[in-house]
């Protein structure tokens, strides 16, 4: 809930990084280089999104931005107060009990 209220209400930009990652060159030439344009910028664990390491920048409310980080939020608290609900997700057949939440 955080990141959306920091992004939504507050208009920031953020850069989510793990505990386990770490950076070896400054990232922000790239962010406001060549993907200015993107809103959304994440790690792939293909073919998912891996929520690890992202950068958000110039999302506004209303926006497939803001619409997708709002589902990521609402599906972090749904694999930690409700896994088995998880089956009722679309395209969750690869997803098999127990389902786990990592949402730290």
């Amino acid at each position: 809930r955080l990141l959306v209220q920091l992004v939504l209400s507050h208009g920031l930009n953020v850069l989510h990084l793990d505990a386990d990652v770490a950076v070896l060159a400054n990232p922000y030439p790239l962010f406001k280089g060549p993907l200015l344009e993107h809103q959304l910028i994440f790690q792939t664990d293909n073919p998912f999104a891996n929520a690890g390491v992202f950068y958000v920048q110039g999302v506004a409310r209303g926006s497939g931005g803001a619409w997708l980080l709002e589902e990521l939020n609402a599906r972090i608290e749904r694999f930690t107060f409700r896994p088995e609900s998880v089956r009722e997700l679309p395209h969750s057949g690869w997803s098999a009990p127990p389902h786990f939440a990592n949402a730290d």
